[in-house]
């Protein structure tokens, strides 16, 4: 386990997640790899599911898992761990920081992860961390750079203080098999899924 991977494991507090990237991993057999409670949008919960799980279903949307995950964090970082729910996030403002981990594979097709976003999103960075095999991305969400400052003022982001824990998206990663973790306030690339750059102009949750 990288060092980037294991810092991120230990300052994770909850994570939320869709409904496909539940579907996707079976629903990790009732506990995600990453040891952290999740809340997974969708609009209906499997027949069934355990009580005693630590995964659980949000049905009355984005700002209901956040609050939840939030509180049970108890002041660590809250993971995003699908594209649709990173989409919303910038939309709504609630993300703090956006990771994307470039790797050296080129696909050639795949769904666009940022498409449909519907504001500009200034980016402040990146903070760059040299993997094997992958570079990793760090970018600050509504802090402008000297080139994007205009843009910035232009469109401020909304910040989701005074809580204390930040809000991250990790679009592709290392750490989950069929997803990868945020911190706080997406999902991860699945299949062809290419990985945009965050700049380029390429929810209910999917």
């Amino acid at each position: 386990m990288s060092k980037l991977i294991a810092d991120m494991s230990m300052s994770l507090g909850a994570l939320i997640g869709g409904r496909r990237d539940f579907d996707l991993a079976d629903g990790w057999g009732g506990r995600h790899p990453m040891g952290v409670p999740v809340y997974i949008l969708t609009h209906e919960p499997p027949a069934d599911w355990p009580a005693d799980s630590t995964i659980h279903f949000v049905t009355d949307g984005l700002e209901s898992a956040v609050a939840q995950a939030r509180e049970v964090a108890g002041g660590k970082d809250v993971g995003i761990a699908t594209p649709g729910v990173v989409r919303q996030c910038l939309d709504a403002g609630l993300l703090d920081e956006l990771q994307v981990n470039v790797i050296p594979v080129v696909l050639g097709d795949g769904v666009p992860f940022f498409d449909g976003i519907e504001r500009e999103v200034s980016l402040g960075g990146p903070e760059v961390i040299e993997g094997n095999g992958v570079t990793h991305l760090r970018y600050r969400v509504g802090v402008a750079t000297d080139a994007g400052a205009d843009a910035a003022e232009a469109t401020p982001a909304r910040s989701s203080k005074p809580a204390p824990e930040r809000q991250r998206a990790t679009p592709a990663g290392e750490p989950v098999s069929s997803g990868s973790p945020a911190r706080s306030c997406g999902e991860a690339a699945h299949g062809k899924e290419r990985r945009m750059p965050p700049g380029a102009r390429s929810d209910a949750p999917r």
